[in-house]
């Protein structure tokens, strides 16, 4: 029900125009029993009307939950909100699977167990020993689950949505770009402002050309800045698992330098380096250390845990170190990485050095195994999505969410369609046939024409009237 009814619902069922209390968001309660929406208690809000308290008084129900992002549950016989760990698991993954759907996974049963390997540092005996605590594993592997946390995360600092509950164990750094983003208008939050230089590595001008069209493709930059649609420590993590887990499972016979090769191949994703790539573009013009920002592990903070040694914390007060996230603006790139891992994905072997090329032909190429890399990527959140769950199907393959499962084919592939028929009977045969690049003849000679304000010029060539 809460999935359902988040965001959705703005007032209170009972409340009148004229007496309304205003109740929004958190202050606003749905029962678990029933459909019914009222104002919480008063000590949500003071002007609160207690609508939900009479219901349950009358109905005999017991629990209700919060409409608003924190999404508490509030038990009538105990007066108060109740925590625990199983409300804080579906809260999270109920809000993966609405923002981050090629991410999310499907409820499942629910599982109990116990942890004997939880500590506690304390100022004043150390690291005790927390004992046998209970805890609920989720179906779905951790890694899976530590992904996307690392991609809401982004989201949400990306987003400046600093009243979002996950806000109080952002890191400094994040914090600061939060507060920055929560400043600016949201439709220019992952807007680049302003063209940034890119460093001439010998002859690679004409890659750093094509490199300077896509990032500044408007789809590409939502798909990249916006909807965090590639994060590259959350596809580092998803390919590190799955690279453990092939390794036990792999066929002993294959040479070593094979074995190599093929992790060589499998450690290196273009989407990632392309990710990368956007968020210093995107720093270096709004003068911010976006990757440090975005990309920082939350501090270890919980209701049961405290700040180790090696956390960011300055002082006994709770001041932060290091909160500074600004750099210099407009400072030019150095895309030695990228350009490393384009040589060695394997399909651009012929375009490797430093001498002269193609920038079409790096395009083709470019794209191309970028593609792949984004298309595997997706397949290995899908593996891991029915490894504990056979009948998941994600939400991307919905006609809603198809189009970000392959942005690049969404983007710049094309269908060409061929018709054949017959000469006796009049049949036709269709055949489509993809394609990334379509060859266009230009004509031989330009003729002069009268331009308007311009008499006697010769008419410049131009995509439109090639």
């Amino acid at each position: 029900q809460q999935e359902q009814t988040c965001g959705e619902i703005r007032e209170c069922l009972e409340c009148s125009n004229r007496y309304s209390c205003g109740a929004t968001g958190d202050e606003l309660m749905q029962c678990l029993d029933c459909s019914f929406i009222g104002c919480g208690p008063q000590s949500l809000l003071e002007e609160s009307n207690q609508h939900m308290m009479h219901h349950m008084i009358r109905t005999g129900h017991s629990f209700a939950v919060t409409c608003g992002v924190r999404a508490d549950v509030f038990c009538f016989k105990c007066g108060d909100i109740i925590y625990h760990e199983i409300f804080d698991q579906e809260r999270e993954r109920i809000d993966i699977s609405k923002r981050l759907p090629w991410m999310g996974w499907h409820d499942g049963p629910v599982q109990r167990s116990f942890d004997a390997m939880q500590f506690l540092n304390t100022t004043e005996n150390g690291v005790i020993w927390r004992g046998m605590i209970a805890s609920y594993p989720q179906l779905v592997p951790q890694e899976l689950v530590h992904a996307s946390r690392l991609s809401m995360q982004r989201l949400l600092v990306n987003r400046g949505e600093l009243s979002s509950p996950s806000s109080l164990a952002w890191s400094s750094q994040s914090l600061g770009f939060a507060v920055y983003q929560n400043e600016n208008e949201s439709s220019r939050l992952s807007e680049i402002q302003a063209p940034v230089g890119m460093y001439n590595l010998g002859n690679t001008c004409f890659m750093t050309c094509i490199l300077q069209c896509l990032i500044h493709c408007v789809p590409l930059q939502q798909h990249f800045l916006q909807h965090v649609g590639h994060h590259h420590k959350s596809c580092e993590l998803v390919r590190s698992a799955y690279r453990k887990n092939d390794a036990k499972s792999s066929d002993k016979s294959t040479t070593a330098k094979s074995a190599n090769d093929e992790f060589d191949k499998a450690n290196i994703c273009l989407a990632c380096e392309m990710d990368k790539l956007f968020l210093q573009y995107f720093g270096s013009s709004i003068g911010q250390d976006v990757t440090r920002a975005v990309c920082q592990a939350p501090h270890p903070l919980s209701r049961y845990e405290t700040p180790t040694q090696g956390s960011n914390f300055k002082d006994k007060s709770g001041g932060f170190d290091g909160a500074d996230t600004t750099c210099s603006q407009g400072e030019p790139l150095v895309t030695t990485k990228l350009l490393a891992a384009a040589w060695k994905s394997g399909g651009m072997d012929h375009l490797a050095g430093y001498e002269q090329g193609d920038a079409h032909e790096f395009l083709q190429a470019f794209l191309d195994i970028v593609g792949k890399h984004e298309g595997e990527y997706r397949k290995l959140l899908r593996f891991m999505q029915r490894l504990a769950l056979p009948s998941f199907v994600p939400a991307e393959t919905s006609a809603v969410n198809s189009q970000n499962a392959d942005m690049i084919k969404r983007l710049f592939e094309g269908t060409l369609r061929s018709v054949l028929i017959c000469d006796e009977c009049g049949c036709k045969r269709k055949m489509p046939e993809t394609f990334l690049n379509v060859s266009l003849p230009l004509s031989k000679h330009l003729h002069e024409k009268n331009v308007a304000g311009t008499r006697g010029s010769k008419a410049k060539m131009s995509l439109e009237r090639c």
